[in-house]
């Protein structure tokens, strides 16, 4: 027998791309700008200050994350590397 339903990680894959979408289009039509990057994180990786957020993030730390959602989205970023 063979099963049709769409794998879980499709759906999930899927799911992302469309909540990307979603917040990137709520933050260019509430803040009137286009953020460079929406990485998905938990909670808990965010510190309270933007220095440390930004060190993090120039040491490259979020970048298979970046890779990953460049990737799924189909950008102008998503050639694998």
């Amino acid at each position: 027998m063979i099963n049709s339903e769409e794998p879980i990680v499709t759906k999930v894959a899927r799911n992302l791309v469309s909540l990307v979408k979603e917040i990137r289009t709520q933050i260019v039509n509430n803040l009137k700008v286009n953020p460079d990057y929406l990485i998905p994180v938990d909670k808990e990786i965010i510190h309270k200050t933007a220095t440390q957020l930004s060190q993090r993030f120039n040491a490259g730390e979020f970048k298979v994350i970046i890779k990953r959602i460049d990737i799924l989205l189909g950008n102008a970023n998503s050639i694998p590397g």
